[in-house]
C-alpha cells in the first residue's frame, strides 16, 4: 500500500482488512477508522486525521478545525448509531 502513511499505521489498516491504496479510498477516513477500532486496536483520533491527511494529501497536524470537527461529529453520530 502507498499512501503517506506510517508503517505502524499501514499494519493497523491490514489488520482492519484494508489492503490497498483504492480500498481506503473507497471507504473513506471514518470507516477505515472505525473498523480499526473495531478490531480491538488501541488508536487515537490522530490516527483518523492521519488517514485524512493521507487521502488529501495533507500533513494530519495541518488539517483545519472545521475538517476535523466534521469529522468527529460523523464518527460521533456513526458510533451512536445516529447515521
Amino acid at each position: 500500500m502507498q499512501v503517506n502513511l506510517g508503517e505502524k499505521s499501514v499494519r493497523m489498516l491490514h489488520d482492519a482488512g484494508i489492503h490497498s491504496v483504492e480500498e481506503l479510498n473507497d471507504l473513506g477516513a471514518i470507516e477505515a477508522y472505525l473498523r480499526i477500532k473495531q478490531q480491538g486496536i488501541a488508536v487515537s483520533l490522530n490516527m483518523l486525521y492521519a488517514i485524512e491527511g493521507a487521502l488529501t494529501n495533507t500533513h494530519w497536524n495541518k488539517l483545519d478545525r472545521v475538517t476535523r470537527e466534521a469529522l468527529l461529529i460523523e464518527v460521533d453520530a456513526r458510533v451512536s448509531g445516529s447515521l
